[in-house]
Parts: C-alpha cells; sequence; structure tokens
C-alpha cells in the first residue's frame, strides 16, 4: 500500500492496516504517537477510530506517546497536573503498550516542562527548562521520532526518552536563537 492509497483511506482502515502489518512483520520495538489532534485543535480522528486505535494497534506498542489533549482522548478526563497525569498515563498503560510517556507540554505553563513516563510499575518524571520565545508545531513527532532512533540502537527507553528530549529541546533552543 502506498502513502498516497493510505491517505485515501478512513483513519479506521489505516489503524487497522498498520496494525496488521506490524504483526506480520513482528515488529518488537514500535513507538506510536496517537496523533488525534492537530495543533490548532482540529480533531483528526473520531471515536470510533480512538477505539480501534486503543484496541488494535496500542497492544502493539513498546511505548505510546500522546500529549495532553491525545491522553484525555484515550482516558476520558480532564488532565490538568502531576496526579492527574500519573492516572492517565497508567490507564493508558493499561490499554497494553509496554510503556507510556505522557508528554506535558499542554499543562497549564508552568517554569518547566514535564513529562511522565510509566513502564513496569515505575513512573519516572522528566523536567525540563520550558523554552520561550516560539511557536513550535512537530516536536511530539521529532520527540517520538527521536526515541524510535535510540530504541533501535538498543538504549534503555529511560535513556532514549531522556536523549530525545535532549536532542528536541536543542532543537527548539536554536529555532529561538536564530
Amino acid at each position: 500500500t502506498s502513502v498516497i492509497g493510505l491517505a485515501a483511506k478512513p483513519i479506521i482502515d489505516i489503524v487497522l492496516e498498520v496494525a496488521d502489518l506490524i504483526r506480520q512483520h513482528n515488529v518488537q520495538c514500535l513507538v506510536v504517537d496517537p496523533v488525534m489532534k492537530a495543533t490548532s485543535g482540529y480533531q483528526l480522528a473520531d471515536k470510533a477510530a480512538i477505539i480501534v486505535l486503543k484496541e488494535k494497534l496500542l497492544p502493539l506498542a513498546r511505548v505510546v506517546t500522546p500529549n495532553i489533549p491525545e491522553a484525555e482522548d484515550l482516558v476520558g478526563f480532564s488532565i490538568s497536573d502531576e496526579p492527574t497525569m500519573r492516572r492517565a498515563a497508567e490507564l493508558i498503560r493499561e490499554m497494553g503498550p509496554q510503556a507510556v510517556l505522557l508528554k506535558g507540554g499542554h499543562l497549564p505553563r508552568a517554569s518547566e516542562a514535564m513529562d511522565l513516563l510509566v513502564e513496569d510499575g515505575k513512573v519516572t518524571l522528566f523536567r525540563g527548562e520550558w523554552i520561550k520565545g516560539g511557536v513550535f508545531h512537530g516536536t511530539g513527532c521529532m520527540l517520538s521520532a527521536a526515541i524510535a532512533a535510540c530504541l533501535a540502537r538498543g538504549t534503555t527507553l529511560e535513556d532514549s526518552v531522556r536523549q530525545a528530549k535532549s536532542y528536541v529541546s536543542a532543537m527548539m533552543r536554536a529555532r529561538v536563537e536564530s
């Protein structure tokens, strides 16, 4: 199936086809970034597509990397702070992925960036500087791709997240400084 062919299909069909391909090729280190909403707020996946995503694709993932609005769509409640982030990440983990990295960039602005990783009953908080001075698009996708690249090299998930966050932060800083 070509990318053009996939673009013409309804989202449910795409999710089902991707899940089938992942199983057929026995992908072991799948990173799923569930892009369900555009930065503008436009809903990219309806409720039926979210159900299929939860049932068919998330259980195949090594790690799922939703942002706050995507996690809210997956769990059905508002996320506004660290305790609700933990609760949401644990509920998403129960949907089948081996781990969940809940990206906190959409939390009410604080003086730091915070992401939360749930893996094997362990919760790791990643705190870092909040990079001011720009409107950033695609940083979640960049982070997920960087995590996948690190995992492909055999890096642990926690170290993969740490390295990926460092890479994305450096890219954001460079953009603000240019």
